[in-house]
């Protein structure tokens, strides 16, 4: 009798997960450099929630400190950031790959995502 094998679930890209959490959010930009920067910012959030949760107010602070020099009001800035903290520990508690880079593109008039990123 021949041993059936297990398909495997296809892994969720990176691209995919980031999407998934803040596509309202980097659709905000008005045009390619704004959504560059929006998604910047997903990709701060999102390697602020693989941190242990004691740290992540303290990172936070650090960012929006940085921030501050840049961004009008911060408050909406630390709400936002927290609303994307909270979409990626609801959707992805699991996935403890920290961000490297990523970047917007478009390909085919499509907005395009391409993430670089590793296991901690």
């Amino acid at each position: 009798m021949k041993k059936k094998k297990k398909k495997r679930s296809p892994k969720k890209k990176m691209s995919e997960m980031i999407l998934d959490i803040a596509s309202g959010y980097i659709g905000l930009g008005q045009n390619l450099v704004e959504k560059q920067s929006n998604l910047n910012g997903v990709c701060t959030a999102w390697n602020i929630a693989t941190l242990p949760e004691k740290m992540r107010s303290m990172a936070l602070n650090n960012h929006l400190s940085q921030c501050q020099m840049f961004e009008g009001t911060i408050e909406n800035l630390r709400h936002d950031m927290l609303t994307l903290i909270d979409n990626k520990l609801k959707l992805y508690p699991k996935v403890n790959k920290r961000i490297l880079n990523a970047v917007i593109s478009i390909e085919n008039g499509q907005d395009k995502i391409t993430v670089i990123s590793t296991d901690l």
